[in-house]
């Protein structure tokens, strides 16, 4: 095992919440036999002793935690699992990288991740909001994107020292994160997948994601991101043009088609159990 593996204790996943989090903090476990907390879905911030005070208000970038207390209770853990690495994916950590680094230290190692927007934007309009669409919802979830990834953006200038990689490379090419973090390849090993979606192999959700719209919210999301163009092209995405042509050639995917319709009418059944 790499030098890494035998002496960091963590290995924090930096990236906005529905960009991949789960199934890469589960591949990295797979490579190291690492240790994931099983709360929320897989995530730190969900540990019962610390939950109250990381889930209250954790998007604030002002607000600062007891980092000692949460590593003393998550180092408990770790040492009752018998494993060598928690592997740490809470998104809301993304705002907190420099309190993170001060406090531990030498015992870490960090990735920083990102999804495509339309993708991102998509899947929280499916876990977080009702239909019909309100172009209120619409923007609200698609400045705090903007916002995440501003943040991002913010620490990969801070901290250059810690790799950066995107969703859709993972999927192409998992050893992407065996590189970055200086991983020995295990090609045998398998995921879980999220409670909600069980899928024991790496399969990229981003047309999945997408296709759940119309063209005419891939219209109105590109208008909304366009104010700040400069912040996907940093990230290496880029703005969609013309809605109906970007889904129309996405639907040869037939497999992501299917699903999305399925999300779909999963979506729109909530709004018909509301009006009931």
């Amino acid at each position: 095992m790499s030098s890494m593996a035998r002496n960091a204790m963590y290995i924090f996943v930096l990236s906005p919440n529905n960009s991949g989090t789960t199934v890469i903090g589960q591949y990295i476990a797979s490579q190291i036999d690492g240790y994931l907390p099983p709360f929320g879905n897989h995530e730190g911030q969900m540990v019962p002793a610390v939950k109250e005070s990381m889930r209250s208000d954790p998007w604030n970038p002002e607000m600062r935690l007891d980092w000692p207390f949460i590593k003393s209770v998550w180092d408990e853990l770790l040492a009752e699992s018998g494993k060598g690495v928690f592997v740490e994916t809470s998104p809301p950590n993304l705002m907190r990288v420099g309190q993170i680094r001060e406090a531990f230290a030498e015992d870490a190692r960090y990735l920083f991740s990102i999804a495509n927007p339309y993708a991102q934007i998509s899947s929280c309009i499916y876990n977080y909001s009702d239909p019909p669409l309100a172009p209120r919802t619409l923007r609200r979830l698609t400045e705090q994107w903007l916002n995440k990834a501003r943040a991002m953006a913010q620490n990969i200038v801070s901290h250059p020292d810690i790799p950066k990689i995107t969703y859709e490379d993972f999927c192409r090419t998992p050893t992407v994160i065996n590189e970055a973090l200086d991983l020995p390849v295990v090609s045998d090993s398998a995921i879980a997948g999220k409670r909600n979606a069980p899928v024991s192999r790496i399969m990229d959700m981003t047309n999945r994601n997408i296709l759940f719209n119309d063209a005419f919210t891939i219209d109105r999301i590109s208008e909304l991101l366009a104010e700040e163009e400069d912040l996907l092209q940093f990230f290496g995405y880029s703005l969609v043009e013309d809605g109906v042509a970007f889904v129309t050639g996405l639907k040869d995917d037939f497999a992501a088609l299917h699903a999305a319709l399925i999300r779909r009418s999963r979506w729109e059944a909530k709004g018909r159990k509301g009006g009931i």
